[in-house]
């Protein structure tokens, strides 16, 4: 018997090294659940030891096949189980211990293989799953690697065109070296904030260290982060640095989506604003616990 098993496995193998994938998935669980119902049938049927070799071979099988060993090797092993029994029962098997086999051996061998394979077929769609993310995260990680470094050398060109020209104008050196330093700084905390973003997981975490790191590398006395809730209505501050800011976060300060604030106005259109005196912006909203905006 294992020797017959061996060659459906060795044609399987020829047939995988003719790129032949889906007919090596299907006879290598149905040569192996062939080959253990033919050993248990020549000794005790049920009851042989050999009959444990079902749930590996359904774990071979999820593995190689997926939500098809569902209705391809499982029915089979669930089957050859039955088959077994019934033969117990019916004293057509040389098993000595036939006399014990009863509905109830048959019934638990069936439903054990039944949700050995069904557990099994979710815990594999559930790791391919993570694995997708898992690859999808990477490719995310490398594109904004790269965007990284794209800024990183367009900013460096800016700051050195920027420095030729303030040069041929005459203006002091010192001037330049303050710019230059201020675009490096500006550039770092930008590169710790893309830091913070791909090593902190939990977003609870990730916020205030957005937030401290803007406030400290861009000189801002106050940063907040809004999120949108679920209902996109309001703009919730989910984070900041400041100690106004604090405050609002523990009454759950929110905007209304286009109707309270730049912040509102900016949740509401999708595009950026910047107002250089928030006095004069006419969707300014003022706001007690920030008096130095």
């Amino acid at each position: 018997v294992l020797l017959a098993a061996s060659l459906l496995e060795f044609i399987a193998l020829l047939l995988v090294l003719r790129g032949s994938l889906t007919m090596a998935k299907v006879i290598v669980p149905i040569a192996l659940t062939i080959a253990i119902t033919i050993i248990a049938l020549s000794t005790n049927t049920i009851h042989d030891v050999s009959v444990v070799a079902y749930p590996v071979i359904i774990i071979i099988a999820t593995l190689l096949q997926g939500k098809r060993s569902l209705i391809v090797t499982t029915p089979l092993a669930v089957a050859a189980i039955a088959a077994l029994g019934v033969l117990d029962m019916l004293g057509l098997s040389n098993s000595p211990l036939k006399s014990k086999t009863g509905w109830d051996d048959i019934l638990v061998g069936m439903l054990l293989l039944v949700l050995s394979a069904v557990i099994l077929n979710l815990l594999v769609a559930r790791l391919r799953t993570a694995l997708t993310k898992a690859e999808t995260n990477e490719q995310a990680q490398v594109i904004a690697n790269r965007e990284l470094t794209d800024l990183k050398v367009s900013l460096e060109q800016r700051v050195q065109e920027r420095t030729i020209e303030l040069q041929q104008r005459g203006i002091e050196l010192e001037f330049a070296n303050k710019q230059i330093q201020r675009r490096a700084a500006q550039l770092e905390a930008l590169a710790q904030v893309m830091q913070a973003i791909t090593s902190v997981r939990d977003l609870q975490q990730l916020l205030p260290r957005i937030a401290s790191v803007i406030s400290d590398k861009f000189g801002f006395y106050h940063v907040g982060v809004f999120l949108l809730d679920e209902a996109n209505e309001y703009a919730m501050l989910s984070a900041t640095n400041s100690e106004g800011g604090r405050r609002m976060l523990e009454r759950k300060h929110r905007l209304r989506v286009g109707a309270e604030g730049i912040v509102g106005h900016v949740t509401a259109t999708g595009e950026p604003r910047v107002a250089l005196d928030v006095g004069k912006d006419p969707v300014f909203f003022n706001n007690p616990d920030l008096p130095e905006t």
